[in-house]
């Protein structure tokens, strides 16, 4: 198993190792080659791990994103007992006195307990890397081979979910796995790691190496390792280690949400006419082009042109600028919708006054709580792309990977797929979504 770091922060830890076995052997602990190895390859991972937590962003509790994290000289809180997990309790507190010392790692001491030192280590605080400001060029891979940590790290953490779901993990993911061209690939063309980029895009290559995690969350949403694989390695998957590359497609749900939205609120007893459009756009495919030219549309009928120039200079009618405000609009209280602060508070204006059944069941659901609409169409989703697709698909013995709205197969069961996520919605909702069927490139 391998972790990426900066050549010149393993420099800095090499050089000044012995301030390590000084900490150690101060604590009354004992120095041999074998501890010399394993104190070296966990300190790196410390430095590792502290980058990793940086990666994801802040999020709310319907999961949406708060704050991208860009930088790694940005804090990030780490709570003692996740460190103590991979530094092992016997010597973690020695390695994170060594990395302060060597100036590699800072600790935002932002509160006193007024409990002797190292009482005080046992909470939350803020961690980032210090001195990180040469070229990425320098990333390193550091291969792992203490015991300790491989097992921390590759133990099975499959939480509480259905056989079905244990028979998906042994008998299709574990047959799926990154070729090594994933790894080369990146390593060869790395961004700068200070901003992030290049860690962001190698993670999934790490995080693949930890095959037996499996969770469902409260909604019923299935989360695997393959979950936070980018479009740009989805080339690399390789099925039973076979060195020839499969002919990847994507089963995708077109506008998934609003579609399932739609879909509920006629099957709640909603009948206003702009609800039977609105399902209509979800059915056609591009909803997300079509209802904002829809509306530019009915603006312009009624002579309101200011109005048309302010949304046109704003989102430009680009589709993935209109889809992300509107999505954002599902998870949030009206007051959030409507304030000055809202940046899309014109957008979601004019969507309200010519869709009022669907984005005034979106105020009433959420007047509360901000997530019930998400929850909503969550349990919906999942419903059918965990619950209904997975045990069915498996019987087919097909190899495919969830991605919560779609499925990444090979094209030879593409339409297999396809008819399966259709009928689940045809029994649970009582329409089809429009599912698009796109090479994975």
């Amino acid at each position: 198993m391998y972790i990426y770091l900066p050549q010149e922060v393993i420099d800095w830890v090499d050089r000044d190792f012995n301030k390590l076995k000084e900490l150690v052997l101060e604590g009354g602990g004992k120095w041999s080659r074998t501890v010399e190895k394993r104190l070296r390859e966990r300190a790196l991972f410390l430095i590792w791990y502290v980058i990793t937590r940086r990666l994801f962003p802040a999020k709310g509790e319907n999961g949406e994103r708060l704050r991208e994290k860009s930088s790694l000289r940005e804090f990030v809180n780490i709570h003692r007992d996740e460190l103590a997990r991979y530094g092992g309790s016997t010597h973690y507190y020695s390695i994170r006195r060594f990395l302060e010392q060597i100036t590699v790692l800072e600790v935002n001491e932002a509160y006193s307990t007024g409990q002797p030192e190292r009482k005080r280590d046992s909470f939350t605080k803020g961690y980032r890397l210090v001195g990180v400001f040469h070229s990425s060029r320098s990333i390193t891979r550091v291969k792992l081979s203490d015991p300790h940590l491989l097992r921390k790290l590759t133990s099975a953490k499959v939480g509480q979910v259905p056989d079905y779901l244990h028979r998906y993990r042994r008998e299709v993911l574990s047959r799926v796995s990154l070729s090594e061209e994933a790894e080369e690939s990146l390593l060869a063309r790395q961004g700068e790691y200070e901003t992030l980029e290049f860690y962001r895009e190698i993670y999934p290559v790490y995080n693949q190496r930890r095959r037996d995690y499996l969770k469902l969350d409260g909604e019923g949403r299935l989360y695997h390792p393959f979950n936070s694989l980018s479009n740009g390695l989805r080339r690399f998957l390789r099925v039973d280690n076979r060195p020839e590359q499969p002919d990847w497609v994507e089963v995708d749900v077109s506008a998934c949400y609003f579609f399932i939205f739609g879909a509920y609120l006629a099957l709640e007893g909603h009948k206003g006419q702009d609800l039977v459009r609105f399902n209509a756009m979800a059915n056609g495919g591009d909803l997300y082009t079509v209802l904002y030219d829809y509306c530019l549309g009915e603006l312009m009928k009624q002579g309101r042109v200011g109005e048309v120039e302010e949304l046109e200079e704003r989102y430009g009618g680009t589709k993935e600028l209109v889809k992300k405000a509107m999505l954002r609009s599902l998870n949030k209280r009206p007051k959030s919708n409507l304030s000055a602060s809202n940046q899309h508070r014109s957008l979601y204006r004019v969507a309200r006054e010519f869709f009022p059944t669907v984005f005034g069941e979106v105020e009433r659901l959420n007047r509360e709580d901000n997530a019930v609409v998400y929850r909503t169409i969550t349990r919906l989703e999942s419903s059918v792309m965990v619950e209904y697709l997975v045990p069915r698909a498996l019987d087919l013995g097909l190899v495919f990977i969830t991605r919560h709205d779609g499925v990444i197969c090979q094209l030879q069961d593409a339409e297999a797929i396809r008819q399966l996520i259709l009928q689940g919605f045809r029994e649970r909702l009582g329409r089809e979504p429009n599912v698009h069927i796109k090479p994975v490139r």
